[in-house]
């Protein structure tokens, strides 16, 4: 009887052991006093440290974004969260890699860098640019559309061949909007711009006596620009060079004597002209100087049927 009284004695005594142990804090908790500060301490430091990187590192860039995305790119390489990592970042160019290879494409096409008749196949640019198929076949499609290029049955691309009736609608409406064009910019056109015209009017006679094809069509192409450049009307020069992607390659095909491409030097009397401000006789003169390429081209060219164009 005193033994079980003991028993239930003591394990009334271990029960209120535990109550009290388990509703007591224990120390360091973060019940306590000093336990709940010290949580606290730690927690404002880390926002602290949040802060003062987030003020040093990220504030610059959006800083930066909301005043030009530009901007963005100079200031965000030179903030200390990339310094302190030791990252070096370039500026971004947005171009993407199809208008890359399009913008090559096309100036090679306005220069006369292909043969009418000649294949082209996306593999082809890509080997030569280094770059993938994809790109290259993005920027064929478009110089498709643009009429630039012909696609054949078996779907590669090739440039095309003009007729005779093709080619005189191109080059009329070259010298008609050519000529156009010129007289806008004469006026317009500054010291350095008369300067580059000149140089490039140089280098057009030194080929032409040479003989050197390259080199001619290469400069005829800058002299003409080095003036459209400076014509107010940018619908005026879209045409203008829709009509040299078409015709750029006829002028390869059917140049065969850059000597003798031309009885009068037109372009000497256009460059003249633009140096005496006579926006009328350098536009004349243009438009000359494509109309006699025309009847030279006419003379000595091969065409293809009227039958394979209406095809």
């Amino acid at each position: 009887m005193g033994a079980q009284k003991r028993d239930r004695g003591d394990g009334g005594c271990q029960e209120r052991i535990r109550s009290r142990r388990h509703n007591e804090p224990r120390k360091g908790s973060s019940l306590t006093t000093g336990g709940r500060t010290t949580r606290l301490k730690r927690r404002c430091r880390m926002l602290l440290d949040c802060r003062s990187l987030f003020s040093a590192a990220v504030l610059p860039m959006f800083s930066a974004l909301a005043c030009s995305p530009t901007a963005l790119r100079s200031s965000a390489p030179s903030s200390r969260l990339f310094m302190k990592a030791g990252i070096s970042l370039e500026p971004i160019d947005f171009q993407s890699m199809q208008d890359k290879v399009y913008e090559q494409l096309r100036t090679v096409l306005m220069r006369g860098g292909f043969e009418p008749g000649q294949k082209i196949s996306g593999r082809m640019v890509s080997k030569a640019l280094g770059t993938s198929e994809m790109p290259a076949r993005a920027a064929l499609g478009r110089l498709l559309a643009e009429r630039a290029l012909v696609q054949n049955s078996n779907g590669t691309y090739a440039i095309p061949v003009p007729t005779r009736r093709r080619l005189q609608e191109i080059m009329e409406l070259r010298a008609l909007l050519e000529g156009r064009a010129t007289e806008d910019a004469c006026d317009r056109i500054d010291e350095a711009g008369l300067e580059e015209i000149q140089q490039a009017n140089a280098g057009l006679n030194r080929a032409q006596g040479e003989n050197n094809l390259e080199a001619y069509l290469d400069y005829n192409q800058k002299l003409k620009f080095a003036i459209y450049r400076y014509c107010s009307s940018d619908t005026l020069r879209a045409h203008i060079e829709l009509l040299w992607l078409q015709c750029g390659p006829l002028l390869r095909h059917l140049a065969v004597d850059p000597t003798k491409a031309h009885a009068t030097s037109y372009c000497d009397e256009a460059v003249r002209a633009l140096f005496a401000r006579e926006a009328a006789a350098a536009g004349e003169a243009i438009s000359s100087d494509i109309r006699s390429g025309l009847e030279f081209l006419l003379t000595h060219g091969k065409f293809s049927s009227e039958s394979d164009e209406e095809s």
